[in-house]
């Protein structure tokens, strides 16, 4: 039974064990502060204090204000984080915007219709929960659209999280910064 057990342990759970422990990326999106300045994607960690990292729309890579030279494959790297991470704050930018209309609108909406409702009562008429009950709908289903931008934003905050820890461990300049 022991050595089934050392069996079980070096050639099943051993690899698995260590597949695992390599497929986790040591940097986190959330130890990043990644911006976006313009066109240019701006990066600052405090795993590099003092640095800048920037890409521009051209997916040049500059490591404080030096162009770094880049292999073919970390060019392709490059240029796949800059596309996401505009997509991703641009994005976000817009679901901000919405949710910020949707704040607004609601409020109004809801104030509109409470003082409707309080003039209704006091002459009589009760169309006011008919009001109510319309803005109910609007703002749910304008939430649900709400939901379903920021279902697709963590989505895209996923896939940015695997290509930041791509990038910092596959490009070399980068990977030199935070090890």
């Amino acid at each position: 039974m022991i050595k089934f057990k050392n069996f079980l342990f070096l050639f099943v759970l051993l690899p698995t064990l260590l597949f695992a422990h390599k497929n986790e990326c040591p940097y986190s999106l959330e130890d990043f502060d990644i911006d976006l300045d313009e066109e240019t994607v701006v990066i600052k960690s405090d795993l590099m204090p003092g640095t800048v990292v920037r890409i521009n729309e051209d997916y040049q890579l500059f490591i404080d204000d030096s162009q770094i030279n880049l292999t073919k494959s970390e060019q392709r790297l490059v240029a796949s984080y800059y596309n996401k991470a505009t997509s991703l704050l641009n994005n976000a930018k817009k679901v901000g915007m919405e949710s910020g209309k949707f704040a607004i609108k609601t409020i109004t909406k809801l104030a509109a219709n409470g003082l409707v409702a309080v003039l209704s009562s006091l002459f009589g008429e009760k169309d006011g929960e008919k009001d109510f009950e319309r803005t109910e709908e609007e703002i749910e289903q304008h939430a649900a659209e709400i939901e379903a931008l920021a279902e697709k934003l963590e989505k895209q905050a996923k896939e940015l999280e695997e290509l930041n820890c791509r990038l910092f461990i596959e490009v070399k300049a980068l990977h030199q910064l935070v090890e």
